[in-house]
């Protein structure tokens, strides 16, 4: 059995411990959606969004796909994001 890498397990859950990171991966359980969809619907400025972006791509939580001049992101493991999110719904 392979053993646990508690710091990759650790930096995951850092990187979903920021209310506005939660509210993107809630956003992209949704489908898809570019930085500055997020942007707008989170009410967030898009140099801010996008800081959040690169810390849940850094810990390979999203993923992206260019669209033109646009950048577009998607959960890697939508499944794992819903149950963690449903797990710890109070």
């Amino acid at each position: 059995m392979e053993s646990l890498n508690y710091r990759k397990v650790s930096d995951f859950f850092g990187a979903l411990s920021h209310p506005t990171r939660l509210e993107i991966v809630a956003e992209l359980l949704k489908g898809e959606k570019c930085v500055s969809d997020i942007g707008e619907l989170l009410k967030v400025k898009q140099p801010n969004t996008s800081q959040h972006l690169v810390v849940l791509k850094s810990n390979d939580i999203v993923g992206w796909i260019q669209q033109g001049k646009r950048k577009c992101y998607f959960l890697k493991n939508p499944r794992l994001i819903k149950d963690i999110l449903e797990a710890i719904k109070s």
